[in-house]
């Protein structure tokens, strides 16, 4: 049972540090997020169309929750405890906004129907995928003034897309503004890294996690960790750039952790360490992040707990 069980009403659907809190929170709470699909429940799975879509509505997150305690210079640890999504899910193809844009000759909805039972999202064609359910937004407001839209990842997390934020894997994200302003939306049954043809399966969703307060960490962006590795994210206009953003936040981050030399956590990022996409399609900001195991961490003796 959560100590915060929020509806998917609770909506919006632009960053704004001036949003007023649907609800408050304290470090060590879980919080229930209900989400709606990132298509605010515009696509009808028994008549799927694009005709008429509103991409104004695009990305409703619930929240923003107000974190007690949570100042600038603080860092938001987001723990991801479960992950449930709805009975049937869709990805939207558009040549303006695929990857490949020569792969879209016919503007479509594909509708995938999710067996949870049996953890599959099964194709028209009968191809099945695993669920593997993730949301794809977490974040907090971001430091600037004004309305923002929600499609761009940046320092305050938002649209990461990452197929690692699940049940099992915590998001540390930098606190801007007092209270945080958490929000969650986005939800995806799976999702490959990439994200190429622009969405993930789209679904309806319920976002469990647990709250932590780390303050005075002072991270300058968002960290995560799983079981297995501890990541850094980047962003850029291209791919390189992003890829660029995060292996140099990576390296230096390992210095100063391990408080060795620049050369030597260069080789080590070579030697183990996974740079990864998280997404192509979200125009000047694309989405990467470099994923170190947690082995080579304690070999040299940094906890990142």
């Amino acid at each position: 049972m959560a100590d915060l069980d929020l509806p998917s009403t609770l909506k919006h659907n632009r960053w704004n540090r001036d949003l007023p809190p649907v609800a408050r929170a304290r470090d060590g709470d879980t919080i229930l997020f209900h989400t709606l699909s990132s298509d605010d429940g515009q696509i009808n799975p028994d008549r799927p169309s694009v005709e008429g879509f509103d991409t104004s509505r695009v990305h409703p997150l619930t929240g923003p929750v107000f974190v007690e305690g949570a100042e600038p210079e603080d860092v938001l640890e987001v723990q991801v405890l479960d992950v449930e999504v709805a009975d049937w899910g869709w990805q939207k193809l558009t040549r303006d906004l695929a990857y490949l844009k020569n792969f879209v000759e016919k503007e479509q909805v594909i509708i995938a129907r999710i067996d949870r039972t049996r953890g599959i999202a099964r194709y028209p064609s009968g191809a099945e995928v695993r669920v593997e359910p993730m949301p794809g937004i977490i974040g907090v407001a971001p430091a600037a003034h004004g309305e923002f839209r929600t499609i761009p990842p940046g320092r305050h997390a938002g649209n990461i897309d990452v197929r690692e934020v699940r049940a099992g894997t915590s998001l540390r994200i930098p606190v801007f503004v007092p209270g945080a302003l958490l929000s969650v939306g986005d939800v995806h049954a799976a999702q490959g890294d990439g994200e190429v043809c622009l969405n993930g399966i789209e679904t309806n969703g319920r976002v469990r996690v647990r709250l932590r307060l780390l303050k005075g960490m002072q991270l300058d962006r968002p960290h995560l960790k799983t079981p297995t590795h501890y990541g850094l994210l980047g962003t850029g206009p291209t791919v390189d750039e992003a890829c660029r953003d995060a292996l140099t936040a990576a390296i230096l981050w390992l210095v100063d952790a391990a408080r060795i030399s620049r050369e030597e956590a260069y080789a080590l990022m070579s030697a183990t360490a996974d740079l990864r996409l998280n997404q192509l399609v979200n125009g000047n900001a694309l989405g990467t992040r470099v994923m170190i195991p947690l082995t080579l961490l304690r070999s040299l003796g940094v906890s990142v707990d």
